[in-house]
C-alpha cells in the first residue's frame, strides 16, 4: 500500500490500524507482479476505500545479479582467468582491482547473455521433440531408437528444471532441504511474495508523495551517498609490490 500509514481511523482519531490485505492468485501474481493497493480518502466509512492497482513505473534496467550456479561453468574460470591477466596501466592498486571487476561483470554479462539464448533454444527444440514422440507413442510402440531420443531430450528438460530451481533458491533466500520438493511452485509464490514486499513504489520527497522513477532513485542515490561518503581525508594505500611476513 503506498500513500498511507493506516487504512482505519476511529470517529475520535485516537485509534488507528492497517488493514491492506486483498486476496489474489498465483496466477494474478505472474501476470502483475507489481501490483499494489492504491487507499483513497474516507467518506462515509470509517476505513478508506482500497484499490488493486497493476500500474507500474519503469525504474530502469534491472541490476546485475551474480547466480552461484555459474561456478560449475568451466566458461566463467576462462572469463576471470582472462581479465586478471590483462595488463592496466593504473596508478594505484585499488583502481586496478575496482577495472578488472568492472571489465569482468561486462563479460560475464555478455557471456550470460548468449548462454541464456543458447539454453532457451535448447529446451524449445527438446520440449518439442519430447511432445512429438509422446504423441506418436499414443498411436503406436516407439522404436528403440525413439525411446532412446525421448529419454535423452527429456534429461535436457530436467537439467533445464534444475537449473532454474538452483536460480529460484538463491532468489527466494530459502533452503531446499528444509522447504523443498520436486516441485518448484513454492519457491515461485516465495520470490512474488518478496519482489512485492520489497518493491518501492514511491517516496515522499520533502513532505510530498511521488512515484516519478527519476526522482525516486535520485533521493535513494542521494541518501546511500551521505550514508557511505568518505568520513576520512586520507586511507592507506595498497601496495602491490608488498610481502607479507609471518
Amino acid at each position: 500500500m503506498t500513500g498511507r500509514k493506516f487504512t482505519y481511523m476511529s470517529d475520535d482519531g485516537n485509534k488507528l490500524s492497517k488493514i491492506d490485505r486483498m486476496l489474489v492468485s498465483d496466477n494474478f501474481m505472474s501476470k502483475w507482479p507489481n501490483a499494489g493497493l492504491k487507499p483513497y480518502p474516507r467518506v462515509y466509512s470509517d476505513h478508506c476505500p482500497l484499490m488493486l492497482c497493476t500500474e507500474s513505473e519503469n525504474f530502469g534496467p534491472i541490476p546485475f545479479r551474480f547466480f552461484n550456479r555459474w561456478l560449475e561453468d568451466r566458461r566463467l574460470v576462462e572469463i576471470v582467468t582472462l581479465v586478471m591477466g590483462e595488463s592496466l596501466d593504473k596508478p594505484t592498486a585499488d583502481l586496478d582491482l575496482s577495472e578488472r571487476l568492472r571489465r569482468m561483470k561486462i563479460k560475464i554479462k555478455e557471456w550470460r547473455q548468449v548462454e541464456r539464448e543458447t539454453e532457451e533454444k535448447v529446451y524449445s527444440e527438446a520440449l518439442e521433440m519430447v511432445n512429438i514422440l509422446e504423441l506418436i507413442a499414443e498411436d503406436r510402440n516407439l522404436s528403440e531408437e525413439e525411446k532412446e531420443l525421448r529419454m535423452l531430450n527429456k534429461k535436457v528438460l530436467n537439467k533445464w528444471g534444475d537449473d532454474k530451481v538452483k536460480d529460484l533458491v538463491q532468489k527466494s533466500n530459502a533452503k531446499w532441504i528444509k522447504f523443498g520438493d520436486d516441485n518448484t511452485a513454492y519457491y515461485h509464490g516465495l520470490l512474488k511474495c518478496y519482489n512485492a514486499a520489497n518493491r518501492i513504489k514511491g517516496l515522499y520527497i520533502d513532505g510530498e508523495w511521488s512515484k516519478d522513477p527519476v526522482l525516486v532513485k535520485g533521493e535513494i542515490f542521494k541518501f546511500f551517498k551521505d550514508k557511505f561518503k568518505e568520513p576520512l581525508g586520507s586511507r592507506p594505500k595498497i601496495d602491490p609490490n608488498s610481502t607479507i611476513h609471518r
